[in-house]
């Protein structure tokens, strides 16, 4: 069966060639157009099946992300942004970043490795992490926000034309309060839900204050979220990197898995392996 979509191709490294190589997929009423300097798409392009994965292929040995996005998908008709913030909106896993502080990166980033890519309990996973924490100044955590911790590259334009296009935006972490009330601050989120460390004179107890957010969790706030300001599935978007954003992806009717875990790429809408956030804006007809 043959479908219309709009080819999205973007790169840091796109070049006129990697546009020509999309001419055989035009048709009468295709219009190419550049988005910008690292970013093109076909409009009203026809393929099928058996030529997406040709396309799929083609992309990822050139270090191109490609998107076959449905066509008029523009981002003031969503209503609300729901992201993941560990190896999403910013650049590391801040649990592993704590070990690293601490001499234990090896021993713990194994665990959140094989959480992240659904080998194991996230839940479990998480509470046998922070057990490792016990004792551990809450200095520390300050001081990976400050030296270790970065933004992802495009994160701040994503958010902000989220919120000017009107979308609800939400900051959703099986990680820590600690980092995402910072965030949330900084970039000017909605809200914000992750786990909340228990803390006792100044040092990590090595356990979690109930309710534990994990997999579940996520998808439930933003189910909830989405009823109080009835918002319907398909007008939801979410975005992250690991299995436990899969039911958050599920709960949501336009998912991005960003550099993400393979699990995660083959059950998400569409991914981004090259770019940076913004380039989830380029996924939609009209960037505000």
């Amino acid at each position: 069966m043959i479908n219309s979509y709009r080819i999205v191709i973007q790169s840091p490294y796109l070049k006129n060639y990697h546009i020509e190589y999309l001419l055989p997929y035009l048709n009468k009423d295709s219009i190419i157009e550049n988005i910008n300097q690292t970013a093109a798409c076909i409009k009203n392009a026809e393929c099928n099946k058996d030529t997406r994965i040709k396309l799929f292929n083609w992309a990822k040995e050139n270090f191109i992300d490609i998107a076959f996005v449905q066509n008029n998908n523009k981002l003031e008709n969503y209503k609300i942004l729901a992201i993941d913030m560990d190896s999403t909106l910013i650049n590391i896993e801040t649990i592993d970043e704590i070990a690293c502080v601490l001499g234990l990166r090896k021993e713990i980033s194994k665990i959140t490795n094989a959480a992240m890519n659904g080998y194991c309990n996230f839940q479990e996973s998480l509470k046998q992490r922070v057990s490792l924490l016990k004792g551990t100044p809450i200095s520390i955590l300050n001081d990976v926000y400050h030296y270790r911790l970065k933004l992802n590259t495009g994160s701040k334009k994503l958010i902000d034309s989220a919120k000017k296009a009107g979308l609800i935006t939400l900051l959703i972490s099986g990680g820590f309060t600690f980092f995402t009330k910072k965030l949330h601050k900084l970039l000017n989120f909605d809200m914000s839900y992750a786990n909340d460390l228990e803390v006792l004179n100044g040092k990590i107890t090595g356990n979690i204050r109930e309710p534990l957010l994990d997999s579940y969790a996520k998808a439930k706030y933003l189910i909830d979220i989405s009823k109080k300001y009835n918002i319907s599935h398909k007008k939801r978007i979410a975005v992250g990197d690991g299995a436990n954003d899969l039911k958050m992806f599920k709960a949501a009717g336009f998912s991005i898995a960003y550099h993400a875990k393979p699990i995660v790429r083959e059950q998400a809408n569409h991914f981004l392996d090259f770019c940076g956030l913004d380039g989830i804006l380029n996924l939609f007809d009209t960037t505000i």
